[in-house]
């Protein structure tokens, strides 16, 4: 539903249900061989989430500049979350190592694009919050106890800077910057030995965050061909990613290393970095 306050500005109201089919399988919030998808069924209920927002936007300068500000509130029922030392590997009766949960998330995201100019670009900031809890009378089947805890994807700030620069008809300069708080996790907090075999206790279900996640991009981009009817147009972009270097952690597990000396061997925690320098590249586009 949208209402035209005048020609530059408008409020947007809008509610949505969706029911989801597919159930993600995992015991991390990132990519790993061990995911699996699994249709609904008798014992996966569809997951179901309701929306609501309310948006106000706004035109500036001669409609130059574009800016908005949106708020939501999302509820989700019939989450499918693993239970404490759930096994899902090649596990065929995954249904025994899960429990349902229900969550909700709220937020505000701000949009500001520059369309005109020498200079161009635009920058979102999303502040959010997502939560969900267990909802089972069974103790050993009970994550946190059912309190509220963050969701696997609960990253309060977001921040996306876009840019970029014509020097002339023929070149130009542009950066992206990304920062985002460290997704949540679960660590080791005590280790024990017990009948001679080491014991790993963790904290509560995403008690700890990673370290926030920041990277720079750049590109210089080189026009080929002025012309506007020239039926091919290609353009050279000399760029580079991750130009400070930042080492993000893609992933933290924890492993024990054997020790030639000692059976027992140490555990360690351990940070696994994707792109951990700066990455340049060269590429080629065209269109016709």
């Amino acid at each position: 539903m949208r209402w035209n306050m005048n020609s530059l500005s408008s409020l947007r109201l809008s509610y949505n249900r969706i029911y989801q089919y597919i159930n993600l399988i995992s015991k991390t919030s990132v990519t790993s061989p061990t995911d699996l998808m699994k249709l609904s069924d008798l014992y996966f209920k569809p997951l179901q989430s309701d929306q609501i927002a309310l948006g106000y936007f706004k035109d500036l300068k001669n409609k130059s500049l574009e800016t908005s500000v949106e708020f939501y509130y999302k509820q989700y029922k019939n989450i499918q979350e693993y239970k404490n030392e759930a096994d899902i590997f090649m596990n065929k009766h995954i249904e025994t190592e899960m429990v349902e949960a229900k969550g909700y998330g709220y937020g505000m995201e701000l949009y500001v694009k520059k369309n005109t100019g020498k200079f161009n670009g635009w920058l979102s900031y999303t502040l959010s919050k997502s939560r969900r809890r267990t909802v089972s009378y069974t103790p050993e089947e009970q994550v946190n106890s059912n309190k509220w805890y963050p969701d696997n994807f609960d990253r309060p700030h977001n921040l996306v800077i876009n840019g970029g620069y014509n020097l002339n008809r023929q070149w130009k300069i542009g950066f992206t910057f990304n920062y985002s708080t460290g997704r949540p996790i679960s660590l080791p907090e005590v280790k024990y030995m017990l009948n001679g075999y080491q014991v790993v206790q963790y904290s509560n279900r995403n008690e700890y965050r990673m370290p926030d996640y920041h990277r720079l991009d750049v590109s210089l981009t080189r026009f080929e061909s002025l012309k506007i009817h020239k039926r091919w147009k290609g353009y050279w972009t000399i760029s580079v990613i991750n130009v400070y270097a930042r080492k993000n952690a893609y992933s933290i597990f924890y492993q024990r290393d054997r020790d030639p000396f000692n059976h027992e061997g140490r555990s360690n925690l351990y940070k696994l970095y994707i792109i951990g320098r700066p990455l340049p590249s060269i590429t080629y586009n065209f269109t016709f």
